[in-house]
């Protein structure tokens, strides 16, 4: 990434990682289509209201992974060898330990979460099982999402589009095998997922353990050093943090929309999973933007820095703008894949149209905050991001909401938190001099030891 035509490399870096995004919310969709189509919207309300809850708990985690991130890519940038063998095998280490940490929470706090969301009764018993089995298999996600981590920060965005796609067709395969054919409802979604999940974690670890490359993973070096730790920890936390609070937001927003009814959630279950499409290519881009950010910072490429995240907002706006589009025209025909009960197509319809056309809104913030914190700075853009994601969201709800008492607010709700989020961070990286972080902090180290 710190080499060669930038529209080339960040177009070569993203694709990949936008058609892992899109292959593993198609999988998940999946999960949905088969829960609504062959089960009931009973059981599709009961798997779509986890999803924000589902994001809280690991949100924390993502954090941390993406402070690892962030400095396997800087030191890889720097060719520091022996400080990106600390990261890597550091970042290992955090994932297992938070794995342990969020499967404990999820197992026996899901029914205390959901009950806390108002889930409806009707819903309860379906939702705490698929939470359940979920959690208790997450340390196959999160040693998938960081050995993935892993091989994007020292450029290599192929691979785990190549484990991910093993990972969905068995999905695929699975989800029939125990919904269609034994008739397991929820449970064999949930269990088809951990089965296909597990095997994508065992290929990505299998890569690392066994390259030649300087990023070679020694699980018999697998522990927590304490310098890179703490490194990882400054940039993990405020980013873990922020993807809490507004994982928080949006289970105060699932419960406002639980107050409407197993129609409404299933109509907000499967727009949900059609709108995750959008955000997949916004997501592509902003992860491209770290690893592009951190190694250049690394090789101390500040003007490659400063065109590449130009080139790259105008990608993802350019991008959301023209998907969004197609998808707002075909919203009905869309949410009838999932589930084709009048009631909740129109529901869904209505909730795909309004984020559709403003999804372009969040592609700035979502490159911009990838890019600072590839540069190492991670409290500004929680800071940000709480305010707007957040705050706004709660105060917009408990404003709006008495006075109109439609489902239609919450879907405005995140439109408006996307364009001030927006505007902030434009904000700050005029007047802030955040390119220049690992710069100083490599200046400062000698002193300090």
């Amino acid at each position: 990434m710190t080499e060669g035509r930038i529209e080339t490399r960040v177009i070569e870096f993203a694709i990949p990682i936008l058609l892992s995004n899109l292959l593993q919310q198609l999988y998940n969709t999946l999960d949905t289509v088969v829960v609504g189509r062959f089960v009931g919207s009973t059981a599709l309300a009961a798997v779509g209201s986890t999803t924000a809850l589902v994001n809280l708990v690991i949100g924390f985690y993502i954090g941390l992974s993406t402070g690892a991130g962030v400095v396997i890519a800087q030191y890889y940038g720097a060719k520091n060898e022996e400080q990106l063998h600390k990261s890597i095998h550091t970042g290992m280490a955090i994932s297992l330990a938070s794995a342990a940490i969020i499967a404990v929470i999820g197992v026996v706090g899901a029914p205390y979460f959901l009950i806390w969301m108002g889930t409806p009764e009707a819903v309860m018993n379906q939702a705490v099982l698929y939470l359940r089995i979920l959690f208790g298999g997450v340390i196959f996600m999160t040693l998938y999402n960081m050995g993935s981590g892993i091989l994007r920060a020292v450029g290599d965005s192929t691979r785990p589009l190549i484990y991910l796609a093993v990972c969905a067709v068995l999905n695929v395969v699975l989800n029939l095998v125990f919904v269609v054919g034994l008739h397991m409802g929820v449970t064999g979604v949930a269990v088809a997922t951990i089965i296909a999940q597990s095997i994508s974690s065992v290929l990505v670890l299998y890569n690392l353990i066994h390259t030649t490359d300087i990023y070679k993973l020694h699980l018999s070096k697998i522990r927590f050093h304490k310098d890179v730790f703490l490194k990882i920890v400054n940039i993990g936390i405020p980013a873990g943090i922020q993807s809490m609070v507004i994982s928080f937001s949006n289970v105060v927003v699932q419960s406002n929309v639980n107050r409407f009814g197993a129609v409404t959630m299933a109509g907000f279950a499967a727009s949900g999973k059609i709108d995750s499409f959008i955000y997949m290519v916004e997501n592509a881009l902003g992860l491209t933007a770290t690893t592009f950010v951190g190694q250049n910072i690394g090789a101390k490429q500040y003007e490659r820095v400063r065109v590449g995240v130009k080139h790259i907002i105008g990608l993802a706006v350019g991008a959301v703008v023209i998907f969004g589009g197609i998808v707002a025209i075909f919203a009905p025909q869309l949410i009838r894949l999932v589930n084709n009960e009048p009631e909740v197509v129109a529901v869904g319809t209505v909730q795909l149209r309004i984020l559709a056309l403003t999804y372009w809104l969040l592609a700035v913030p979502e490159v911009l905050s990838g890019s600072i914190r590839g540069s190492g700075i991670s409290v500004a853009p929680m800071i940000i991001s709480m305010a707007n994601m957040c705050l706004l969201r709660l105060v917009w709800l408990a404003v709006v909401m008495p006075i109109f008492n439609d489902f239609r607010v919450v879907s405005v709700c995140y439109t408006v938190s996307w364009f001030v989020t927006a505007a902030c961070y434009l904000i700050y990286v005029k007047k802030s001099n955040w390119m220049h972080r690992f710069d100083e902090e490599q200046t400062s180290r000698p002193a300090a030891e």
